[in-house]
């Protein structure tokens, strides 16, 4: 499991310390982080002697690369180096003074305390010097520099442009000011969540056509059913997640070395009928190809990533769908009963019983703030955007007594329906209203069209056609060739924005090869450096600005927690497949937070262990119950 950052001072709360072990001249060490996970292979040359505890001349910031155990990402870090004396020196103790007739071995021992710290200096001046060039090439090596908003580094042959300047530049523009973006979204959370008590004061259950989901505030907070605390029972349980081209069922044994089995399925987006059958007919597929059948009824948890209205873990109505998912008659209907329904039509040899309905943000967090309770907040960047967090009740206003509340609830944002009101128009380029208006759901979502894993291939390709049209990019003489894949539609896949965001021309032997594959499998024969240029400028640009969003998002809710050491679990495929992408919101937000607390919350990469995180909602459903 990744962090950022990987290693923080000692003693802090809620971060890691690493320990490390010094070995050969190769500057070899192993290191430990004290909550147990390990990283091995870590690589350093700034130190070039050998450090003991009581050096503590060279405590300090160090840079370091370190490969997880259990993982295939590099990844670049800092690491504080702090020394402790295992004597405990008495402040009271003096030095006995030296008798007149070691004069001579005063003067050698003051020369030789001389030529130490002129040493020490000398090695320090040394590190420092190696430090900085190393954090230099770290820094580029880290998957591709952001564009820096201030200096606009574009393109030399695009400079002075009209066109770039305007649509290119528009919302980052406006980015540089992100006090504003956060401000929209503190007030809409703040409504979110005062609708939310207005409805338990009126004892009334929203629904599609009710006015408190047609209030002024975007985020239509949901309160979940999600019980957080003593999630550690034994229990097998089937979980079915429902994304947006594939189905996953998997069936997780919770125990002391979790067990997981998994297939996945291709999703059809059709009736809702059809697409619950579907869901029946694997989920009855699954249970018999890995012999589930005797251990019948199987307790089953489903992963709904749309917003729902729920009334309790397993009793939730779909609010509506996002993304490009929409099926028709699951609106506002219970979906316990679709399932259960289209399983009995199956004539399954086994009974299911639903026992939870959970939000994949929401089981995200489950999986990572079981085990640790400073997890508050799950952000998941995919094919939607989605933020959950937990909140303090006492804060939220509820009519309902202490006695019976928690300690914390756990709130679904629904983060990227923000913009719907309008809220966010001065933030949107031509391009994202180009994309909305070529969706399914016009004026919808629209905060997530403009960051989600689902819309970043189609805003680069609708900003490179502009391009072409205006004669900036491409000069085609051959018709055919004017015709080419680059500009339809879906042709420019995120994959691809991400592997020509991450390309470099520095390669002497194949500069900007992603680029030139990419370009060749969309069948582009005349394309000049200077073209290449453009392309991964826009990329990185579109990628740049979907981060500078998801940070800003994520730095208000964690200025609303106000809480050092707060853990923030990152899913998605954005976090997945866009070069460190961690690192980078990390550093993004920890500029936008409030100043105390800076450098004092941790972002962890999801594991993709949502499933176990479901199970466990579950598992603790079926005890409560």
């Amino acid at each position: 499991m990744a962090r950022y950052p990987p290693t923080a001072e000692k003693g802090a709360i809620g971060t890691d310390v690493l320990v490390c072990h010094w070995s050969d001249a190769n500057h070899k060490h192993d290191c430990t982080v004290t909550d147990g996970y390990e990283f091995d292979n870590v690589i350093t040359d700034q130190v070039t002697v050998e450090i003991t505890e009581t050096e503590e001349a060279f405590e300090g910031l160090y840079m370091c690369f370190f490969v997880p155990s259990q993982g295939k990402d590099t990844h670049a870090c800092d690491f504080k180096i702090t020394f402790e004396s295992e004597k405990a020196v008495d402040s009271t103790q003096t030095t006995p003074p030296l008798n007149e007739g070691n004069t001579l071995n005063t003067t050698l021992i003051a020369a030789v305390c001389v030529i130490v710290v002129v040493t020490i200096v000398c090695v320090m001046l040394g590190i420092f010097w190696k430090c900085f060039k190393n954090k230099t090439r770290l820094k580029e090596e880290a998957g591709y520099p952001l564009i820096d908003l201030e200096q606009k580094q574009i393109p030399e042959h695009l400079e002075g442009l009209e066109l770039p300047k305007k649509n290119l530049e528009a919302s980052l523009k406006k980015s540089r000011k992100p006090s504003d973006l956060m401000a929209i979204l503190e007030r809409e959370t703040k409504q979110g969540l005062d609708n939310i008590t207005r409805s338990e004061e009126d004892n009334t259950t929203p629904s599609v056509g009710d006015d408190i989901t047609q209030s002024d505030a975007d985020l239509q907070m949901y309160r979940l059913y999600c019980p957080l605390m003593d999630q550690t029972g034994n229990a097998e349980l089937l979980v079915v997640d429902v994304g947006s081209t594939l189905l996953q069922i998997s069936f997780v044994i919770l125990q002391e070395q979790v067990i997981i089995t998994s297939e996945s399925y291709m999703m059809k987006t059709a009736s809702g009928i059809q697409m619950f059958a579907l869901i029946a007919e694997s989920i009855k597929t699954f249970v018999c190809e890995k012999k589930l059948t005797k251990r019948s009824p199987l307790h089953a948890a489903i992963i709904f990533p749309f917003p729902c209205h729920q009334t309790s873990l397993k009793k939730a109505r779909l609010a509506k769908w996002t993304r490009e998912f929409c099926c028709e008659d699951v609106v506002d209907k219970d979906i316990q009963e679709l399932l259960q329904n289209a399983l009995q039509k199956r004539k399954t040899p086994f009974k299911v019983e639903l026992v939870a309905i959970v939000n994949d943000a929401v089981s995200t967090l489950v999986s990572v703030a079981h085990k640790t309770p400073e997890c508050k907040i799950a952000l998941t960047v995919g094919s939607g955007f989605n933020a959950c967090f937990v909140e303090q009740w006492r804060r939220v206003g509820t009519s309902s007594t202490e006695e019976t509340q928690p300690e914390g609830v756990v709130y679904n944002t629904e983060l990227g329906a923000l913009g719907d009101n309008g809220c966010l128009t001065e933030f949107r380029t031509q391009f994202d209203r180009d994309i909305d208006d070529l969706s399914s759901k016009p004026e919808s979502q629209i905060f997530e069209k403009m960051v989600s894993w689902t819309y970043i291939g189609d805003i680069v390709r609708l900003a490179l056609k502009r391009l072409r049209q205006e004669d900036l990019l491409l000069h085609l003489e051959d018709q055919k060739d004017q015709s080419c894949k680059l500009f339809q539609q879906d042709s420019i896949t995120s994959d691809r924005v991400a592997m020509i965001a991450s390309d470099t021309e520095s390669d002497t032997e194949s500069p900007y090869q992603k680029t030139k594959d990419i370009l060749t499998e969309l069948e582009v024969k005349q394309y000049t450096e200077e073209d290449m240029t453009t392309i991964r400028y826009v990329c990185r640009l579109v990628c740049d600005r979907a981060i500078y969003l998801t940070s800003a998002a994520l730095a208000t809710l964690i200025n609303r927690l106000n809480q050092p050491g707060v853990m923030v679990v990152v899913g998605g495929q954005l976090n997945k497949k866009l070069p460190h992408f961690g690192e980078i919101v990390y550093s993004t937000t920890n500029k936008l937070v409030k100043p105390e607390l800076k450098d004092k919350f941790l972002l962890v990469s999801s594991a993709g262990c949502r499933n176990v995180g479901a199970a466990l909602i579950a598992e603790a459903s079926m005890r409560q119950n």
